[in-house]
Parts: structure tokens; sequence; C-alpha cells
């Protein structure tokens, strides 16, 4: 789920001229399998090798634990059971400035009367096929109730133990458990009918958590500073194959 809220008030950019929104990405597991960018650079090493089995032979030792650590936990998530995108529960995986103070992460929950039907599992496309439909034909919309959960080392632990906030920020595997530290629910999302975009439409839309944040909302943590360059990269690729595809017709 990604969700661009405009910020802005009576037309005027607020808080300044320069940021004029500010994005939000979640995915529908609570932790990130790749812990930090060290981790991030060895799964990538290993997924492009040629050969994985040698790929991984040739990774010093500890980047050899931290592939397969990767693969490890995005296993649960792989074999999740599908389930319609407006009945799933997501999460920011990452933490986030909360103003000048405050570290917190998000999560968007689902309201227990989000209607769906059953997907089809032959159809490669059964999660946009149903929301599309869901969009076009149902007469009450989905709706989510967006959280944020406040890191607090004196509360939090792992194994028992307690870290500093560095440790919690940095590590992207590590849960926030939300018996220690809960989800406070601070806003509503209502999905809008008939609200589908066409290809052409949707082809030119992205988000960017970094370059669209303000400085009390900026991406903290090992993953968030090195997804910025991987994500501009991406669409820029994107938005030049594009603009080729465009030429060529």
């Amino acid at each position: 789920m990604s969700v661009a809220v405009n910020l802005s008030r009576d037309g005027t950019a607020f808080p300044s001229a320069d940021v004029r929104r500010q994005d939000f990405s979640l995915q529908n597991a609570s932790i990130l399998p790749i812990n930090d960018s060290s981790a991030f650079l060895a799964i990538i090493k290993l997924l492009t090798a040629s050969n994985p089995a040698v790929g991984l032979w040739k990774l010093p030792f500890k980047d050899k634990l931290r592939a397969l650590r990767t693969l490890a936990l995005l296993q649960p998530q792989a074999h999740q059971t599908i389930q319609p995108y407006q009945q799933l529960r997501y999460w920011s995986n990452v933490p986030f400035r909360h103003g000048p103070n405050d570290v917190v992460k998000y999560s968007a929950t689902p309201l227990p009367d989000n209607a769906a039907r059953p997907l089809q599992k032959t159809n490669p496309n059964a999660l946009q096929d149903e929301l599309v439909r869901h969009l076009q034909e149902d007469a009450k919309m989905s709706r989510f109730d967006f959280g944020v959960q406040f890191l607090d080392p004196d509360r939090m632990t792992y194994w028992g133990k307690h870290y500093d906030a560095n440790f919690w920020i940095e590590n992207a595997s590590v849960k926030w458990n939300e018996a220690e530290a809960p989800f406070h629910t601070i806003a509503r999302l209502s999905l809008l009918a008939k609200s589908h975009l066409q290809p052409n439409e949707a082809k030119s839309t992205y988000f960017d958590v970094t370059g669209n944040s303000t400085p009390d909302s900026t991406p903290l943590g090992s993953i968030n500073r090195a997804r910025w360059y991987g994500e501009v990269a991406s669409r820029k690729a994107r938005m030049l194959g594009q603009q080729l595809e465009q030429k060529a017709a």
C-alpha cells in the first residue's frame, strides 16, 4: 500500500514551498527480511549471480550469513495465504521521524467489514482484478485505520533484552513488539469509488518516501538511507522506457 498526502493549506504549500506532499509505503508483513544495507548488497550479489551456489560460495563469511538469514526470513512472507488487497494489514517495516524528538513506524489496518470476493487462485492478476471490481461495483468502499507505533527503548525488548534507540532504528528485520509498543490510530483512509487509474495514468505514478517528506517525517535507518538511490534510479529507468515507447508509437 502506497499513499501520497497533499501537504497544503488553502492551496498554499505547507510547511514549505519545497515540500508539497508526504509519501507512505507499506507492505503486508510486519518486518523487512533485509536487515540493513549490508544485507541488501549481499542478497543482490547472490540473486544476480549466474550460478547461485557459486555466488553464495564467493561471498565473505559474514555476507553468507546475511544472505542466508534474509532468505530464511523471506520464506514465511513468500508463502502467506493470499487475501484480497482490501482485507490485508500493512506495515512500514522501517522507521521515520515523527516530529523533532519521536520515531515511529506506520501501519494500516483494514476494518472488519471491508467487502471482498474470494480470489481466483488460477488468475495471476487476481489481486488487481478483485480490487478494480470492488472500486467499480461495491456500494461501500473499504477503509483502513492508519496508526503510528512509537519507539520506546525503555519498554521494548529483543530476546528479553533492552537495546538503545539506534538498535531499533538500524535493524529493519527486528520486530517492534506491539504488546510493548502499541499502535495508536491517528487517521482513517477510505478508498474512493470508481477511482481505478487507467494504465497510462498508472505508469506516471510514483512514490518517494525520502524525496517527499518533511524535516519532521524523514525516513531513518540503514535500509532507508540505501533505498532512495535504488528507487530514484528505478523510477528514472521506468520513465525513460515510457518515453521511448511513446516515441516509437
